[in-house]
């Protein structure tokens, strides 16, 4: 969206606070958070007359981004209701959210991937249909859009950030209880939104745990220097006489395992519908054939 948080209305997000049951009261505080600026300009010395503003959230407000998360739930549920969808049907479903939102689709920073199986030249009908580019691949809040196993190098913007992070404070006099509070705030916490949302290879977390362990035992990533500790025992909790340091590894296990919790109770997810639809219906229930996919096998 163009301008996002810019064009977002306040009328608007009274009304989807009211269609989501939100007490009045609260969402009087919520709108008194970010309605009443005016603006006035000067020209020529000349103090224009105050403007009222209509629309706008808040850059760096922590209230902004749920506020906005609840108004873009109308495109959700518009898209819900249309579920046998069309070109023309999402068109008309994108300008019916503009209009009463207020926001503007940005066409330049958008594309579309099809496919392999589609022809060309239905592609490139759809995409001219809507003004798109297409690409075979993409990303989506930092997450790969791939229909393939994912490689290291789908992930390498992660690395890079833990590296980034490292080498700003690479030139700083840390203490080792310093540079534990930057890993475990910080730098474990990078990864948890993918790992979270996807299945990330095990190369790659192995990579990030290489340059946290470098940083806690040398303080930089230019100098060599004997690690005084095994990583198993750092990683345990600090009541066994560890640095509560997160293992990547472990909590790739557990928010895997987390979604074959979700499988076995036939939550109602896309990506769990999805599975179920494609494995559910074998005599035991996580069991693997030759032609799985990958994520299928590591869930098992």
């Amino acid at each position: 969206m163009e301008q996002a948080y810019d064009r977002m209305r306040w009328d608007f997000l009274q009304k989807m606070l009211q269609h989501f049951g939100f007490p009045k009261t609260w969402s009087k505080w919520a709108l008194a958070c970010i309605e009443g600026p005016r603006f006035a300009l000067m020209i020529n010395g000349q103090i224009s007359n105050w403007i009222e503003a209509t629309c706008e959230f808040h850059q760096g407000c922590p209230l902004s981004p749920y506020l906005f998360i609840l108004c873009s739930e109308l495109l959700s549920l518009l898209i819900n209701q249309h579920q046998n969808i069309a070109v023309r049907a999402l068109n008309n479903i994108f300008d019916t959210y503009c209009k009463w939102s207020g926001q503007k689709i940005n066409k330049a920073k958008l594309s579309i991937c099809f496919n392999k199986k589609m022809k060309r030249s239905r592609q490139q009908m759809i995409a001219n249909k809507w003004g798109f580019h297409t690409q075979a691949e993409g990303k989506y809040l930092g997450i790969p859009l791939i229909t393939r196993r994912p490689f290291k190098a789908d992930f390498q913007h992660i690395i890079d950030s833990v590296r980034g992070k490292i080498s700003s404070w690479g030139s700083r006099s840390l203490s080792l209880a310093g540079r534990v509070t930057l890993i475990n705030n910080i730098l474990t916490s990078i990864p948890i939104f993918s790992l979270s949302h996807m299945f990330v290879p095990g190369n790659v977390l192995a990579e990030i745990e290489k340059l946290i362990r470098r940083f806690l035992w040398i303080g930089n990533l230019t100098s060599n220097a004997a690690h005084l500790v095994a990583w198993e025992q750092v990683t345990k909790l600090k009541s066994a006489r560890g640095l509560g340091i997160h293992h990547l590894e472990e909590w790739h296990s557990i928010l895997v395992a987390k979604f074959a919790f979700k499988f076995l109770n036939n939550e109602n997810t896309l990506c769990v519908r999805c599975f179920q639809t494609k494995y559910g219906n074998r005599q035991s229930i996580f069991s693997t054939k030759r032609g799985d996919s990958w994520a299928w096998k590591l869930i098992c």
